[in-house]
């Protein structure tokens, strides 16, 4: 259930390596999701978490964690009331998801 140790020589556009600690794996339907901690920055930082989803396992839970993965995600949109004029406005944003590359 490890993650593949050998990637491609070159990541392609809309790709990127995700490495670090599995802190949870979940199952939804046939898909695994998996709550991933990178390594922080530098020792006054805060590490990054993220989510990776796999059509497998790809991790036990507190084990090590690493694939390629796909970047994608889909845009959103809300109002939002600025609080010094009152005008509504709308604020556009994206979702971002990862998806392991098996």
């Amino acid at each position: 259930m490890n993650a593949p140790s050998e990637l491609p020589a070159k990541i392609t556009l809309g790709q990127t390596l995700i490495q670090g600690r599995c802190l949870a794996v979940r199952k939804a339907k046939d898909v695994f999701y998996h709550l991933v901690a990178m390594p922080a920055a530098d020792p006054y930082s805060h590490p990054s978490t993220v989510e990776v989803s796999a059509s497998e396992r790809l991790a036990e839970k507190d084990g090590d964690f690493r694939s390629l993965c796909r970047v994608t995600g889909y845009p959103r949109q809300f109002k939002q009331t600025d609080r010094d004029t009152g005008e509504e406005k709308i604020v556009r944003t994206a979702d971002v998801k990862l998806q392991a590359v098996v």
